[in-house]
């Protein structure tokens, strides 16, 4: 990804609750892609893949939704979706 693109990022806490799916395995402790979606400051739709770990939570596998929760230095911490809403009845 350019230097433009990573500028367009959101970051910190614009970055907390975006949504997207893993593209590539996350294991705990280990670091994993995400494709994220975000709708930019002139309301374009945009898609962007990040390093992403887990925050919380197990492994997460290769097409499974996830959120993020934090964002630092460009790296991005996401659980999966089913542990966010799994205590909501």
């Amino acid at each position: 990804m350019d230097t433009l693109m990573r500028n367009l990022l959101p970051k910190g806490d614009k970055a907390v609750g975006l949504d997207g799916y893993c593209t590539e395995d996350i294991e705990q402790g280990d670091w994993g892609k995400v494709r994220l979606f975000y709708t930019g400051k002139s309301g374009k739709e945009c898609e962007f893949e990040v390093n992403a770990a887990i925050a919380e939570g197990g492994d997460i596998v290769s097409g499974e939704k996830v959120i993020i929760v934090y964002e630092s230095d460009g790296f991005y911490f996401v659980v999966r979706v089913d542990e966010v809403y799994k205590d909501i009845e």
